[in-house]
């Protein structure tokens, strides 16, 4: 007599147990009840799929609405719409991403009086993404919105200077830039640009930094044009 049931056994006789209990449940069951529960399943499944269709559709409606209307105030001059558009393309949000468009648009409102428009639009001819690099261009762009007051576009402008990107080196000139930028932002943006002003103070002789100190004081944002 085997003391012990091997594995295999007690395997077989657990499923033994298992398939005809399982066979006593369906048996159980009022005729067509299987039928019935498979039926309404497939009838949930597909009511489900026809409200994700319609959610899904008017989604999509809605979003091909609000990207005409967008489009039709960006044709007819309105520079924030413009703006919109031109991040519309640069990411591809709602059409095919299109970094050409996204330049053509971010020209447009920049041109408008833009500031954060004319700063995206100088960062683009600066790493040649929807035209050709072009650093004179990308300073252009940078020195307009800086002109106004945005603080990324007087750090990257101080950038420029410092490297001599697009325009003759100028330490002076890259201070004034990075002192603005700290004054004008906040939180990393700030960090960074006190950070570069710092930095690049060390290179300089007292005087230098004690007239790119007095550009900063005397410098007075321009309005958009």
């Amino acid at each position: 007599m085997a003391l012990f049931q091997s594995t295999d056994d007690k395997e077989g006789r657990a499923h033994e147990q298992t398939t005809s209990e399982a066979a006593l449940v369906i048996a159980a069951r009022p005729p067509g009840t299987k039928r019935k529960w498979l039926i309404g399943v497939i009838a949930i499944s597909l009511l489900l799929l026809i409200v994700w269709m319609s959610v899904t559709r008017k989604g999509q409606q809605e979003s091909s609405f609000a990207l005409s209307n967008l489009l039709k105030a960006a044709e007819q001059g309105d520079a924030g719409s413009q703006s919109e558009l031109a991040e519309a393309y640069r990411w591809g949000l709602g059409v095919q991403q299109n970094d050409v468009e996204a330049a053509k648009w971010f020209r447009k409102a920049a041109e408008r009086g833009n500031a954060e428009a004319g700063y995206t639009l100088g960062s683009m001819y600066e790493r040649g993404e929807g035209v050709k690099q072009d650093y004179v261009e990308a300073t252009k762009w940078y020195r307009k919105a800086a002109d106004q007051g945005d603080a990324a576009a007087q750090f990257n402008l101080g950038v420029m200077y410092d490297k001599g990107k697009g325009v003759t080196q100028d330490s002076v000139q890259a201070l004034m830039w990075f002192t603005l930028s700290a004054a004008g932002s906040k939180g990393e943006e700030q960090a960074e640009a006190a950070k570069f002003r710092d930095s690049i103070s060390k290179k300089m002789t007292p005087q230098q930094i004690a007239e790119a100190q007095r550009l900063a004081r005397e410098w007075k944002p321009k309005p958009a044009e």
